[in-house]
């Protein structure tokens, strides 16, 4: 039976106790090989110890293995029952349990990555995530595998824009002022993906901009708008800037396509310069004045 031996302070304490006794976690991303696991328990079966103590837990399941699995089941396969191991007894919850797991792991040997991402993902405090000491990529791309024409490979997007030397000046111009202004450029969450392509749509529909740099750099122009560095001067103006509004009611858009359709048919415009109907009207009404 479990035996407290001697008290470390701060809510750690040496106990003896039976293998039995110790619990293992669900999940372990430590990975020793055969070999290794083999050489260990025949270390300890020829010590009749083992040189250094788990690191457990008291909870509510009883005393839980945080750091030591390996060590434990090579004391077991050795044919040895009692051992000494650190147990801390302040009442650790499951996150406190997770992080200090994947911080003792760090500390030396291989990890299964997957493993280590699905228990640093389970941990659903962010403060205590940090005590996992995890400075790894856990989304790091994983190359495409092939299997029998089949492919398997992760659920992301990539989104490639080519810009032309003055739309990439201003970009990164406007992308440093929003840094300055908001305190860093993080990552965009995967879900918001969807709100991009719909803004994108929307720009594309109000604007008449077929293509998606164009429909970013306008989104650009806005967002400097709106941080106060102005729009830039282009050779073009939008026509949703000068109407403030890309759409008009049914009725009055039907009188202005059927007066374009007639101006198109006079060759007064092509399809190419609609939009200098619009001139022709303006100038007809300031020449009547």
């Amino acid at each position: 039976m479990a035996e407290k031996m001697l008290d470390l302070g701060q809510g750690l304490e040496i106990w003896k106790v039976d293998v039995d006794e110790l619990r293992e976690q669900d999940i372990n991303a430590r990975a020793m090989s055969k070999p290794m696991f083999d050489r260990l328990s025949l270390t300890i079966k020829n010590d009749a110890r083992l040189e250094t103590l788990p690191f457990c837990a008291l909870t509510d399941k009883g005393i839980e293995i945080v750091s030591g699995h390996h060590r434990t089941r090579a004391l077991r396969a050795a044919g040895l029952r009692d051992l000494f191991a650190i147990v801390d007894v302040t009442g650790l919850s499951r996150d406190k349990i997770k992080a200090k797991q994947l911080a003792h792991n760090a500390i030396q040997g291989d990890d299964n990555e997957q493993i280590v991402k699905q228990i640093y993902q389970s941990i659903e405090d962010a403060n205590v995530k940090l005590e996992a000491f995890i400075d790894k990529d856990l989304d790091t791309e994983i190359k495409k595998v092939q299997i029998s024409d089949i492919i398997v490979d992760l659920n992301y997007r990539t989104v490639l824009l080519t810009f032309l030397p003055t739309e990439k000046e201003y970009f990164e111009e406007i992308a440093e002022e929003i840094n300055k202004q908001y305190d860093g450029m993080y990552l965009a969450d995967k879900e918001k993906f969807q709100d991009f392509v719909d803004i994108i749509n929307k720009i594309d529909k109000e604007y008449d901009i077929r293509s998606v740099t164009t429909a970013l750099g306008k989104m650009v122009e806005i967002s400097a708008e709106y941080l106060g560095k102005g729009i830039p001067e282009t050779e073009a103006k939008a026509l949703r800037d000068i109407f403030k509004t890309a759409y008009i009611p049914m009725g009055p858009a039907e009188v202005i396509e059927q007066a374009l359709e007639k101006m198109t048919e006079k060759k007064e415009i092509t399809s190419k310069n609609i939009w200098q109907a619009i001139e022709y009207w303006a100038a007809d009404y300031l020449a009547g004045d």
